[in-house]
């Protein structure tokens, strides 16, 4: 049967979206591009940790809504103080275009708008400088990395210039009071909305992501008490093909060995550490890499062959 919080609008009995619900699903599309599989990304590219971050990411916005609807509130309040101030100091440039300033803050104006217009484009840009769909699942090349991350330095980079000459300006508060107000106020309150949603976006997924790893989280997902004793405890040996492919745990990153608990999920015989694994158990039920159910233990139909020869090779 349909449940009660998914069913379509009169079948009856189901909960009315509320603003919180829209606000939180559309963070779900936002940050974890929710509804592409696993295989899409190992298709294009991705490794297994890339996947293993993917599927944090669905976690954390499918079972702490409230967090990520604080986080997109802000991002939405934000926005508007934004974009008035852009208007303001639009309309203040064009009244005083002709104004004398002792500090170049027409030409720095001017580049406000040209960054602006590349904010608009950036994509496009990104398909034909960088040879990347922004769209499509293939992992961000560390060209294109680079390439964002130069284009974020140089937008702080600018602001701070701007807020150094409005410091240092002595005539121009005179001359072009408008462009000289509207100046300092855009790059003080740009420069504090882009450190307070760049903070806020990789710091709540930091501190989760913290919290996750060390078994701090816990959510209605969750596995079962003792889901991780009844997974089979796994020999490091770095001659299987297993560790030779994925040679990390992809929750942690760190390195197999012999020293740490190794476990391997029953149905696709992906190993983490244990200790991971088990932090992990208490959050999602189901495998990091490939989303399989660990509770259910191996079916039959979902034991291939290469499991078979796990089994014996571990056995």
């Amino acid at each position: 049967s349909t449940p009660p919080s998914r069913r379509a609008p009169g079948q009856g009995g189901g909960r009315q979206p509320t603003l919180r619900g829209a606000i939180a699903q559309l963070a779900v599309l936002s940050l974890s591009q929710s509804l592409r599989m696993p295989e899409e990304f190992s298709q294009h590219g991705a490794s297994a940790a890339q996947l293993v971050r993917e599927h944090q990411l669905e976690v954390f916005a499918q079972s702490f809504p409230a967090w990520i609807s604080a986080f997109a509130v802000l991002y939405c309040l934000l926005a508007p103080v934004a974009f008035g101030l852009f208007i303001w100091l639009a309309v203040s440039f064009g009244l005083e275009i002709d104004r004398e300033c002792d500090v170049p803050l027409h030409m720095w104006t001017t580049v406000v708008f040209g960054s602006s217009v590349y904010d608009l484009v950036h994509v496009v840009l990104l398909r034909y400088i960088c040879h990347h769909d922004p769209s499509g699942t293939r992992p961000l090349p560390c060209y294109v990395r680079f390439y964002i991350a130069l284009v974020t330095l140089l937008d702080f980079g600018w602001l701070a210039i701007g807020i150094h000459w409005v410091r240092v300006a002595e005539s121009c508060r005179e001359t072009a009071p408008r462009l000289y107000l509207s100046a300092k106020v855009y790059a003080v309150c740009s420069m504090v909305f882009g450190v307070v949603v760049g903070v806020n976006a990789i710091g709540l997924y930091t501190i989760m992501n913290w919290m996750l790893r060390n078994g701090m989280l816990s959510t209605r997902d969750a596995a079962p008490p003792g889901t991780l004793n009844k997974l089979k405890v796994v020999a490091f040996d770095p001659s299987l093909k297993e560790f030779q492919d994925i040679p990390e745990c992809c929750i942690c990153l760190a390195a197999f060995d012999a020293s740490a608990e190794i476990r391997a999920a029953p149905q696709c015989g992906h190993v983490f550490h244990g200790r991971c694994l088990g932090n992990w158990l208490r959050v999602n039920r189901t495998c990091p890499l490939c989303r399989q159910d660990l509770t259910l233990g191996p079916e039959p139909e979902q034991t291939g062959r290469e499991w078979r020869r796990l089994r014996e090779a571990w056995a």
